[in-house]
């Protein structure tokens, strides 16, 4: 079964959308046979969150370990509660 696309342009007949039937090797990645579009790019999208959070806490441990501190000190006089504010 191939995939379309929900409605073709100005009143045309709808045209599938172009997935290989092969794997595609791309230097170090392998593009799936089979797999549309979509499902890559949301997999692309999925792995690009998770490594730029992982980027961050790698960042964050190797300023810590040359001697950045935090921009303010988290100590309980900084905290106030909704008692205190009134």
């Amino acid at each position: 079964m191939v995939a379309t696309t929900a409605m073709g342009w100005a009143g045309t007949k709808p045209r599938p959308i172009p997935h290989p039937k092969h794997d595609v090797h791309v230097g170090f990645i392998t593009y799936p046979a089979n797999t549309n579009a979509l499902v890559a790019l949301v997999s692309f999208g999925a792995s690009g969150i998770y490594l730029s959070f992982l980027l961050t806490v790698i960042g964050s441990i190797i300023a810590r370990r040359r001697g950045r501190g935090l921009a303010r000190p988290l100590h309980d006089e900084y905290q106030t509660t909704g008692a205190e504010r009134m």
